[in-house]
């Protein structure tokens, strides 16, 4: 909690930070494949994180740790 508590003091949220501050990104950025091997294992791993997300937002939380 002390890394939360440096940054927020006694505020509840971060509402007044604006994302303009951060390091401009374009959209080529963003759609740009990622380097590295695609494998099975790691495919797999995203399906289920996407899976227990879902089920959960389905089941009205939409905020839930989940390991992938």
């Amino acid at each position: 909690m002390a890394v939360f508590n440096d940054i927020l003091g006694s505020r509840k949220n971060q509402l007044e930070v604006m994302r303009e501050q951060d390091v401009p990104i374009t959209a080529d950025q963003l759609l740009a494949p990622c380097d590295g091997e695609r494998t099975e294992e790691g495919m797999r791993a995203n399906i289920r994180v996407a899976v227990q997300y879902i089920e959960a937002w389905i089941s009205g939380n939409g905020c839930v740790p989940i390991m992938a």
